[in-house]
């Protein structure tokens, strides 16, 4: 065998093969890492709604995720029953995030986004503002909220990938994520 083959390298000398492999890589990377619109063939507009959209989308997701179980238990429910209003809510979230992703191929994977945030916001100011103490109520209420919440783990990613290259994905997927991070 000779001793100039890459299997060669990669057997004897581990440490050259790291070497080779982030030179070819350093040579191909762009100096420009950043997200700056002119490697969209639309100036990066969507890519811009998308990221103030999912700030938004994930300012209106966390809120009730993170209060189920308080306001569970301060309209006089056990905290048995409110930690399983969380439980609930996760199963919800886990036909949410597979579903979508099914009907985003059929229908658009922003469309069904936008269908799934609708469903949350309608069972947010329809059911879960009239809940109260009704524990059936605020079972429904969690079931379909996570079932629509589940949407922004799924397919945020993919409509993402929707929006730039293969290789500026990272750049796109950092900066949305970065910012809705805030939300």
């Amino acid at each position: 065998m000779s001793t100039e083959t890459p299997s060669y390298n990669a057997i004897s000398r581990p440490e050259a093969t790291g070497g080779d492999l982030g030179r070819q890589r350093s040579q191909s990377e762009s100096p420009d890492n950043l997200v700056d619109g002119t490697d969209h063939p639309d100036g990066g507009y969507e890519a811009w709604v998308t990221l103030f959209g999912c700030f938004c989308s994930f300012l209106g997701l966390f809120i009730p995720m993170t209060y189920i179980a308080s306001y569970a238990q301060a309209q006089g429910m056990s905290l048995h029953t409110a930690y399983l209003m969380v439980t609930l809510m996760n199963v919800g979230s886990l036909l949410g995030r597979w579903l979508p992703g099914w009907l985003g191929d059929k229908l658009g994977r922003f469309n069904t986004q936008v269908a799934a945030l609708s469903l949350c916001l309608v069972s947010i100011l329809g059911i879960w503002k009239s809940a109260g103490d009704k524990l059936a109520v605020l079972t429904v209420f969690v079931l379909l909220f996570g079932l629509g919440s589940g949407s922004g783990i799924s397919l945020v990613p993919v409509c993402i990938a929707q929006l730039c290259k293969t290789e500026d994905y990272g750049k796109y997927f950092t900066a949305i994520y970065s910012v809705g991070s805030f939300g």
